[in-house]
């Protein structure tokens, strides 16, 4: 028991220096994050997804976010936990798996390649739903290992009603399954059908919104396959050790357990959902990180058991020397980055709430409006909480309807985002759309903010601007 203690407190001890790295992020960002806050706070007042307003996702992250909303209000602090808390939850139960087998090393091993690998670290920052996805994700896999198998597909099942992606893990751990205990897998897949498909059903019958919201609108986004490539060697570029770790793993030979086996699988079916899906954003990785750091940390140990017995303990001082040097790496990257920060988010919302009455509402980048609609207390015009700009390339939305309720007073101010290099710039949101960055002409600039923050894209600095458009003339 004693032994057991101490291997705890040292997985207690990296997930406290998990939690304060992240806490260095722990303000205002520019990201999908401040959509979601404002759908939370819009709950709490009353509302709901699908029928009051556009949410592409299953609903169980959005009302997670709501129940801290309504208890803590918008405290950036407690909302950015939401996202980290699930991630530790989720090393917490394989670490546990491991302990339970008695592979300390390799829960160790884990757990440092895991937390510290630098996509860990940037994508649980953010308040969004893969974060809350892959702990129940985890949770099924887990359950699955310990042979409960239907209590395993019931969390399956709510893994998909927190992310969709997570169906994709969730059928490849049924298809281990069946493969290696047809009664478990037919346990499993009767526990994740009651659960998934019921609750669709349910949500498919109760607000009509809903399939159109999360299937029609994934189904109709343009296919933008081009990108993809860039973004899986991305992935690996950032994160050296925790693949050159599964490569390990790969190529060990060695028979494997249920322990093993089903994380595999499970990783082999969210990599395959991110090539064949139309569009891929890195943070999709984050559901597959912890799988792929059970398989890297076996792969270390695996490689280390071959070693001379007097060899071994220099081996894995070696091992936790290289993740030790990697992972202060990788937090020194993650303290460093502050492209998201939305320092500027108070100005705005200063400008907009003293040039604009209460019923004013804002529209314009879904990355940074909800936020400043917040902080102003200013509304975001009605059906735009998500003004992604695939919500009018999907065909979902016509721009032409949109232009014509902005320029009849939806909305007194659209708020932009812009990447500029000094020759050309990136836009984001609505104003994507060539039409409505034609709209904007017609508007007046009432507020520009430079700044020096921005990132390295193609060769090329880009760095921030954002722009507040006075659009209340073109209601007259």
């Amino acid at each position: 028991m004693r032994l057991v203690s101490k291997y705890w407190i040292i997985f207690a001890a990296l997930s406290v220096a998990f939690l304060a790295i992240q806490a260095t992020h722990f303000r205002y960002s520019i990201s999908d994050e401040n959509t979601y806050i404002y759908m939370a706070k819009t709950i709490t007042e009353g509302q709901a997804p699908y029928k009051d307003f556009f949410y592409a996702h299953p609903p169980l992250h959005i009302y997670y976010l709501a129940l801290f909303y309504l208890i803590f209000g918008l405290n950036i602090l407690v909302l950015k936990a939401t996202a980290v808390i699930p991630v530790i939850a989720a090393a917490g139960l394989i670490f546990w798996m491991l302990g339970k087998r008695q592979l300390w090393a390799e829960a160790l091993l884990f757990t440092s390649i895991f937390y510290f690998a630098y996509d860990t670290m940037r994508f649980s920052t953010f308040a969004v739903w893969i974060t809350l996805a892959t702990f129940i994700l985890v949770l099924a896999a887990v359950l699955a290992v310990e042979k409960k198998c239907t209590w395993a597909g019931a969390a399956a099942g709510f893994a998909g009603m927190a992310g969709f992606l997570s169906v994709a893990g969730a059928a490849a751990i049924g298809v281990y399954l069946f493969l290696a205990d047809r009664k478990g897998a037919i346990r499993y897949m009767a526990a994740f059908a009651a659960v998934f498909i019921a609750a669709n059903i349910a949500l498919g019958l109760l607000l009509p919104g809903y399939f159109e919201d999360v299937l029609k609108y994934h189904l109709s986004k343009p296919s933008e396959g081009g990108n993809k490539g860039s973004v899986f060697v991305e992935m690996a570029r950032r994160n050296p050790l925790l693949f050159a770790a599964v490569a390990l793993f790969v190529f060990s030979g060695r028979k494997m357990r249920h322990a093993y086996l089903i994380p595999a699988a499970a990783s082999l079916g969210l990599v395959g959902a991110l090539i064949l899906v139309s569009k891929v954003y890195g943070y999709y990785f984050l559901m597959a990180l912890p799988f792929f750091a059970v398989l890297g940390a076996h792969g270390i140990t695996s490689l280390v058991s071959r070693l001379s017995e007097d060899r071994v303990k220099q081996a894995l001082l070696v091992s936790i020397g290289i993740i030790a040097v990697s992972g202060a790496v990788s937090a020194y990257y993650y303290y460093s980055n502050t492209y998201q920060d939305f320092y500027e988010a108070q100005q705005v919302a200063d400008y907009v709430r003293a040039n604009s009455g209460a019923g004013d509402a804002v529209f314009g980048d879904d990355s940074v409006t909800p936020l400043v609609a917040i902080l102003a207390g200013r509304p975001v015009a009605p059906g735009y909480i998500d003004s992604n700009s695939l919500r009018w390339r999907s065909g979902l939305l016509g721009m032409n309807q949109t232009i014509r309720e902005i320029g009849a007073g939806a909305a007194r101010f659209v708020i932009v985002r812009r990447l500029n290099n000094g020759v050309g710039s990136f836009q984001f949101g609505p104003a994507y759309i060539d039409e409505f960055r034609e709209f904007l002409k017609k508007c007046r600039e009432a507020l520009k903010i430079n700044t020096s923050r921005g990132a390295e894209f193609q060769g090329s600095f880009f760095w921030h601007e954002f722009y507040v458009y006075d659009c209340s003339s073109q209601s007259h």
